[in-house]
């Protein structure tokens, strides 16, 4: 396992840069196509890691609670184009449930996208 290799200074270094390398680390951050589902063809949102975790008792360091925040979006449906700020400011009692399954969703992806790329599973933890 990466720990026993490394240890958790070097694993926490090759998390950070593996994060780093796809552009997740810095504004714009990566993005995250949401055209499979979420929205029709060109709907996207980006994702910045602004720093992460490792989940407690997770010796091989191939998961890592993220602190995020959403950078540039675009959710196109038969409305036209929003932004998950558009989307959120629409929002009231009654649609929240929606919101907040739209926002699990949107989680999914990233989650499924960003291991794809990395190998890693990620699990949000706090947005700045």
């Amino acid at each position: 396992d990466l720990l026993m290799e490394v240890g958790e200074e070097r694993a926490n270094e090759f998390v950070n840069k593996t994060f780093s390398s796809l552009g997740a680390t810095y504004s714009p951050g990566i993005k995250i196509d949401l055209s499979d589902g979420l929205g029709e063809t060109g709907s996207y949102i980006y994702l910045i890691i602004n720093g992460f975790d490792f989940a407690e008792g997770d010796d091989e360091f191939k998961e890592v609670w993220i602190h995020y925040t959403w950078g540039d979006s675009k959710l196109i449906d038969d409305e036209g184009p929003k932004t998950l700020e558009d989307i959120y400011d629409d929002v009231d009692l009654g649609t929240m449930g929606e919101y907040d399954e739209l926002i699990d969703d949107i989680q999914y992806e990233c989650i499924s996208q960003i291991f794809k790329k990395t190998g890693l599973i990620i699990h949000f933890d706090s947005q700045i």
